[in-house]
Order: C-alpha cells, then sequence, then structure tokens
C-alpha cells in the first residue's frame, strides 16, 4: 500500500514536471520565432534603409548639379516612399529647398508645411518655418508670410536668418498697407545687416505713402551714405536715385531730379532705361522739347529690348506735338496704334472681341469677389473671429493676385505701357491734339494776318490823315491866293478857287468874273459875313477857262451846287 502511494507521488511529480518541460519549450519556440522574425525585419529596415539611403545619395547628386526640379521629385520619392528611413526630414527639407529653387513653389510649400506639422523637432524645422515665409511672399500670400514671420519672433528671435526674416516681413506689411508697422519691423535690422539699406529703402517707401515727401528724402538720402558691401548694395543706391529723381520731379525741383536721374549707372540694366524716361519727361515740363526728344530717342534707338520703347515713342510724338511738327507726331501716334498692341495686330478677328471681352467680364467678376470679401472681412472683425479673418486675408490675397493677372493681360493685349499708361488712348490723343492744334494755328495765322492786317490800315490811315492835312493846308493855301486874285479883280472879297490863278488877266478873264458874281446875284457891297462867305466855306466855284463861253456853265441856285459841281467838274476837265 505504501509502495503504491509512493509510485502515484513519484507519476505525480513526473507529469508536473513534464508539463512544466513542455511549456518552457513551448514559450522558448515562440521567443525562438519572434526573435527570427525580428532578425528578418532588421534585415529587411537595413535593407530598405539602404535603398532609401541610395536614393537620397542619387537626389543630392542631381541637387548639387542644379537639377533641381529632378532632385526635388527623387526626394520626394525618399519621403513618401520611406517614412522610416532615418533622414527622411531632410530629405523632406531638401525636397522643399529644390522645388524652391526650381520656382515650384506650390510643391516647395506642400514640402515645407509636411516637415513643419510632422516633424516639430527636426533641426529644420526653423529653417522650414523661413521657407514658409519666403514661400508664402513669392506667392504674394502676404498675410500668411506675415503669420510665419510671427511664429518665427516668437520661437527663433536670435536665428541667423532673422534680419532676412524682418526685412521680408516688413516688405510684406508694406504691400498690404500696413505703413507704420513695415518702419517698426524696418527699424528691427542692424546697421551691421546686408539688409540694413533695403530695410531703410523700404521705410522711405513707407513715408512716401503717407505723403511725407521732405521725410522719405531724407531717408533716401541715408540709404546713399551707407557703405556699399556688394554689387546689390550699388544696385539699391541706383534705385534709390531713381526714387529720388521721381520725387524732386514731384516737387518740381527739375534741377535735382535731373541730377539724380543722371546718377543712375549706365550699367544697370533694370533701371537706366527709367532714369533716361524721367529726363525726358523732366524736359518736356520745362518744354525744352529738343533735349527731350534726345532722350526719348535714345531708348528707342539704343535700347530696343527695354519695357520702356512703346511709352519712349509715345513721348517722342508728344515732343514733336510741343515742337509743331504735325507730321512727325502724326507718324509716330500711327506706328503706336499699328504695332503696340495684340488688339491692333489682331484687328477684325472677331475671335478677338470675344476674348477681350471674357477677359473684361472675368475682371468684373473678380473684382465683386474682391468686394464681397471685405465686406465679411469687416463682419468677421466685428464678431472678434480673427480665425475667419486670417482665412479671409489668405482669400483676398488670391483674388487681387487674380486681379493683377487679368490687369496684366489687358495691359498687354489692350497695349497699355509697364508703367499703366493706355498707349491706346495716349496716342488717339495725340492725333486729336494734332488736329486741334493744326486748326489752333490756323486761327491764330489768321488772327496774326487780321493783326497786321489791322495795324497797316492804321498805318495807311494816319497817312491818308496826314495827307488830307497836308491836303487841306494846300487848299487853305490856294483859298487865300485866290482870294486874294479876286480882290485885286474885283476891289472885293470873293469866292475861293482851286487852281493857280494866271499871273496876267485879260478884260475876258475879268468880265467872266464879273459876269458869274452877277449872275448869282449878289450884292455889290460885302459888310460882315455875307452869303457868299458862306458858300465859300461850304462848297467853292470851280472857275473854268477863258474859251468856254459862260452860259454854258449856268448855275441855276445854290442848292443845286452840288450835282452842278459834278457836272462842271466833268466839262471842265474836258476844256483842259
Amino acid at each position: 500500500m505504501k509502495r503504491a502511494i509512493t509510485y502515484f507521488l513519484l507519476i505525480s511529480i513526473l507529469y508536473i514536471v513534464l508539463g512544466e518541460l513542455h511549456l518552457y519549450a513551448q514559450e522558448d519556440s515562440e521567443w525562438v520565432a519572434d526573435y527570427a522574425e525580428r532578425l528578418r525585419r532588421e534585415r529587411k529596415f537595413e535593407e530598405l534603409e539602404d535603398l532609401a539611403a541610395k536614393r537620397f545619395s542619387d537626389a543630392k547628386r542631381l541637387y548639387n548639379r542644379h537639377n533641381y526640379q529632378d532632385a526635388g521629385l527623387r526626394f520626394k520619392e525618399v519621403v513618401y516612399l520611406f517614412p522610416n528611413f532615418s533622414r527622411v526630414d531632410e530629405a523632406c527639407f531638401l525636397m522643399g529647398e529644390s522645388f524652391y529653387r526650381a520656382e515650384d513653389y506650390d510643391d516647395a510649400r506642400e514640402a515645407f508645411t509636411r516637415l513643419v506639422n510632422t516633424y516639430p523637432e527636426s533641426e529644420y524645422y526653423k529653417d522650414s518655418l523661413f521657407r514658409l515665409e519666403k514661400v508664402a511672399h513669392k506667392q504674394e500670400r502676404y498675410t500668411e508670410a506675415i503669420f510665419y514671420h510671427q511664429k518665427i519672433l516668437m520661437s527663433f528671435p536670435d536665428a541667423d536668418f532673422i534680419d532676412a526674416a524682418n526685412y521680408i516681413g516688413g516688405v510684406c506689411r508694406y504691400l498690404i498697407g500696413e505703413f507704420e508697422e513695415a518702419a517698426e519691423v524696418m527699424d528691427k535690422i542692424p546697421v551691421s545687416s546686408s539688409y540694413y539699406g533695403y530695410g531703410q529703402y523700404t521705410k522711405a517707401l513707407c513715408l512716401v505713402h503717407r505723403d511725407d515727401l521732405n521725410g522719405a528724402i531724407n531717408q533716401f538720402m541715408n540709404v546713399l551714405e551707407a557703405k556699399e558691401k556688394s554689387g546689390a548694395t550699388r544696385a539699391l543706391k541706383n534705385l534709390t536715385h531713381l526714387t529720388l529723381g521721381r520725387l524732386y520731379y514731384e516737387l518740381g525741383n527739375y534741377e535735382e531730379a535731373i541730377r539724380h536721374y543722371k546718377e543712375v549707372s549706365s550699367l544697370d540694366k533694370e533701371n537706366y532705361d527709367d532714369a533716361i524716361l524721367g529726363i525726358g519727361w523732366v524736359y518736356v515740363k520745362q518744354e525744352d522739347y529738343e533735349k527731350a526728344e534726345k532722350m526719348f530717342k535714345k531708348i528707342i534707338n539704343e535700347m530696343p529690348q527695354s519695357e520702356l520703347v512703346a511709352e519712349a515713342r509715345l513721348s517722342l510724338g508728344h515732343c514733336y506735338l510741343g515742337l509743331d511738327k504735325y507730321d512727325k507726331a502724326i507718324e509716330v501716334y500711327r506706328y503706336i496704334m499699328e504695332h503696340h498692341s495684340l488688339a491692333a495686330e489682331l484687328a477684325g478677328d472677331p475671335r478677338v472681341t470675344e476674348i477681350f471681352q471674357g477677359i473684361t467680364e472675368e475682371a468684373n467678376n473678380v473684382d465683386k469677389l474682391y468686394y464681397n470679401l471685405v465686406e465679411l472681412d469687416k463682419i468677421a472683425l466685428a464678431q472678434g473671429r480673427d480665425d475667419l479673418h486670417r482665412k479671409i486675408q489668405s482669400e483676398k490675397e488670391e483674388v487681387k493676385r487674380l486681379q493683377d493677372l487679368l490687369a496684366g493681360l489687358e495691359m498687354w493685349f489692350s497695349g497699355r505701357s509697364t508703367t499703366g499708361r493706355n498707349l491706346m488712348l495716349g496716342a488717339e490723343f495725340g492725333m486729336a491734339t494734332v488736329a486741334f492744334e493744326k486748326e489752333q494755328n490756323i486761327e491764330a495765322e489768321i488772327l496774326r494776318l487780321s493783326q497786321e492786317a489791322n495795324i497797316e490800315i492804321g498805318k495807311l490811315r494816319e497817312q491818308e490823315e496826314e495827307y488830307m492835312a497836308m491836303a487841306e493846308e494846300e487848299i487853305v493855301g490856294e483859298k487865300e491866293k485866290a482870294l486874294g486874285w479876286y480882290k485885286a479883280l474885283t476891289g472885293e472879297e470873293g469866292v475861293s478857287v482851286l487852281v493857280e490863278p494866271p499871273a496876267e488877266y485879260t478884260p475876258g478873264e475879268i468880265d467872266f468874273a464879273k459876269e458869274q458874281r452877277k449872275s448869282m446875284g449878289l450884292p455889290e457891297e460885302l459888310e460882315g459875313v455875307t452869303y457868299n462867305q458862306k458858300i465859300i466855306q461850304e462848297k467853292p466855284i470851280i472857275i473854268p477857262p477863258p474859251e468856254k463861253e459862260s452860259s454854258e456853265y449856268e448855275i441855276e441856285s445854290p442848292g443845286s451846287a452840288g450835282d452842278e459841281e459834278k457836272d462842271l467838274g466833268d466839262d471842265s476837265a474836258e476844256g483842259q
């Protein structure tokens, strides 16, 4: 019995031991399986890591060769196919950098946004924030750029790129009309920074927009006094001289305007043509059209690739107008109307009209959309919805970009210059002005001739008056002679004559004179003022030659003396 119990206990212990051994063996088998799977995974990871590293190296090789678009695509493969790659954050950053340098800003924005949202602990996080600010500025998403600038200021105020970030942030504020805020941001840039001059230039522009032109001029002078450090700084100074020229032009200080325009280097391809155009317009303002003509021709002939050629040509037409060279002005205006717009080039094509109408309608729709966003933004601000305000600002910037795009398309299509002047309207105005000036000149010429004629008439009248005065003196003198002659003949005061009396009088002549006095019924004795004296004062009687018979010259009465005088004059002339 005891032996049976002992066997039972031994068997039980054996089962227990065997069961534990089985469990141990089972657990060991699972561990081995797990270990084996882990080994396989590690091997696969190493293989994937190696493959990702190879793709990464290929992408960097393309990047170093400046093949940025292809490099960006390779980095994109690494990021999306190998998310566990040990350098995936770097690949993501370089993907964005590649697309940024390829000017593919949409893909660059996507890459940097992915890094900021997915890898906030990455060493490339702050650089990605700065790149997002730059991309937003490039895409004219100014409110978005300001958002990233503020994040940089809060998180990385001492970053090595902080001056550049401040400059971009200030520019974006300037571009949305926040001039005071923009100036404050620009003041954060130290004098030692290469961005200092650019910041001060932008600050001066802020003063211009606030109508403080004198303050702006002083600010621009500070830019000119900065030490040159690079070609970019020299270009900035050229731009500053150009801007000062424009400001002095607006202020009417033409000498200073020309001085600053002339400081713009001819090597500056971006600003030199603007400076020459500015000098030309100063001369136009001074009505020195010959000098202005030389400036505009300089752009047309020496800078044929300049965007200002069309405007220079229009200005040249205005010069010819000022010089009264109407034929040349018309030639220039016609050339502009025929060559400086797509509408002129494709005139008569119905598709052109349809396209232009479409552009105009789309522009009107976009303007309405922008207005609605402005109104919606007012509501959001009134309700304190800052989140909605930011979204609306972003949408407004998108709409503004579309407005600018449509405006540029309309400008290109309709013939506007790069400065915004409508060349077609300018040319048409010039043509109309030529016609008006020609008409005015004709009227002026008529007026001039009329004035000259009046002067000549006046001179003739003066001569006539002088002649009449002389004639009157002569008549008076002859009258005195005749009276003396008549008195000598008759012993009485008598009738005036217009002819020189002969030195000696024949008896027949004396008898004729007596007979004529008798026929007039004149009394023999004259006392005081007689009727005969009145006749002398009013109508002198012409004495005919002696060979005529007195009966042929009868005078019926003093009242008809005027008519008879005419007849007598004719007869006496025949006799003479």
